[in-house]
């Protein structure tokens, strides 16, 4: 899927009654790659910082194989990074996996950041 507008973007938006539609959401973390759309989407997703039910998608998106080398994987670490520390605790283990990754933009967090909180 292509999108010319924000607006045209929105229209298909991941989140209907609440509940996550994994394919939607999959273009929305591709598209948050692109200059055009960065800003209204890192503003989409942090209206939802503490939803438990996103974070399981991200990191789905994030450490599966199927989707290796996809902008939804560098969409996902973006996103990740900006979740609530609360949450991204109790998704721990999930976090150091992905810590572990050698491609470093598969890292939520950077290696020098200090990560005590986790």
């Amino acid at each position: 899927m292509r999108y010319e507008t924000w607006e045209a973007l929105r229209q298909d938006c991941p989140l209907r009654e609440g509940v996550w539609d994994q394919e939607r959401l999959k273009e929305y973390l591709i598209q948050s790659c692109n200059v055009r759309f960065a800003r209204p989407l890192e503003a989409f997703f942090a209206k939802h910082r503490e939803d438990e039910a996103l974070a399981d998608l991200l990191f789905d998106f994030l450490l599966c194989d199927d989707y290796d080398g996809s902008d939804c994987q560098i969409g996902a670490a973006q996103v990740i990074r900006e979740l609530d520390q609360a949450l991204l605790r109790k998704k721990r283990a999930l976090v150091l996996r992905a810590q572990e990754n050698a491609v470093f933009w598969k890292r939520p967090f950077r290696p020098e950041e200090d990560l005590s909180w986790l």
